[in-house]
């Protein structure tokens, strides 16, 4: 028996509003039809014009989601990114949000990734809950600010903040 483990896929967020682990809305290509998987720490995940109109909303429904780089490139769109507060987010990778989204989500950001050369671009997004960088070896890079309305707890890896601000109402390292 030889068992070949899936490769790393491109998996692009279809047909509007709905939850993370549901199938119908991850497709291979833009504008697609659904009916991947769900994202894994390998896969890179994208959410553009054709994911869904303004109005609409990914929400984070199980207790963590995974993804290996998070890319956001909306030009026109105001969907919101969302979940409770019990969730978690588990980035292994970089993560690139927009000026055109609505950034609710409320659980918890994870930067797991143990390459160097990663990085965070907010886009004056605030992150509601704390944000922890556990790497080993990892390193992320700021593009931008980085406001969190909770903590920010570094427990490996190098946060390089790029001389950007940094706010947070605590700090752990």
């Amino acid at each position: 028996w030889n068992i070949i483990g899936l490769g790393p896929r491109d998996l692009y967020w279809v047909n509007g509003s709905g939850t993370w682990n549901d199938p119908n809305h991850w497709s291979l290509i833009e504008g697609g039809s659904g009916g991947e998987c769900i994202p894994t720490k390998y896969d890179n995940v994208f959410f553009t014009d054709s994911s869904g109109t303004t109005g609409d909303f990914i929400s984070i429904n199980i207790d963590s989601a995974f993804c290996h780089d998070m890319t956001w490139q909306l030009n026109n769109e105001n969907i919101e990114f969302k979940g409770i507060d019990t969730t978690n987010i588990c980035i292994y990778g970089s993560l690139s949000l927009s000026n055109n989204m609505i950034f609710s989500f409320s659980g918890e950001t994870y930067f797991r990734s143990s390459s160097a050369g990663e990085t965070v671009f907010s886009a004056s997004n605030t992150f509601l809950n704390n944000v922890h960088f556990t790497t080993i070896g990892g390193v992320y890079s700021l593009l931008d600010s980085l406001t969190i309305e909770d903590g920010l707890y570094i427990e490996g890896g190098t946060l390089n903040s790029n001389n950007k601000t940094i706010r947070a109402i605590r700090f752990k390292s």
